[in-house]
């Protein structure tokens, strides 16, 4: 027998993730591209140390609502270890899909999203 999650536990997961939900304003979204339009390419499958000491030092100047979510978020995880920002710059257009797994996606705007919100 299987045990489904009730209405009201649904509704309090959501109400009880809304901290780890942020939105940026148009503003902070044209501030993070900006950030991003620094690196020329990024290769996400090999970074190396140089790569990450320049976006961490370009994460500096990320919009102060995604760093006070990101310094929250390391100090009170949430049970599912999940941070939401929406409105984020997205790739202009994806990449095509391929039947092998690897891939390498260069200059990107989520290739550079994910390290500078990661480091």
């Amino acid at each position: 027998m299987t045990m489904q999650s009730s209405p009201s536990t649904t509704a309090e997961n959501v109400k009880e993730l809304q901290p780890y939900i942020t939105v940026l304003t148009d503003h902070e979204k044209e501030k993070v591209k900006q950030i991003i339009q620094q690196f020329p390419s990024l290769n996400i499958l090999d970074v190396d140390d140089e790569i990450l000491t320049e976006v961490q030092l370009a994460s500096l100047d990320l919009p102060s609502r995604v760093v006070d979510s990101l310094i929250r978020f390391r100090r009170n995880p949430n049970p599912y270890g999940t941070l939401l920002f929406r409105n984020l710059p997205t790739d202009p257009e994806l990449p095509p899909l391929r039947k092998t797994v690897a891939f390498h996606r260069r200059n990107t705007p989520s290739s550079v999203n994910t390290v500078c919100f990661c480091s």
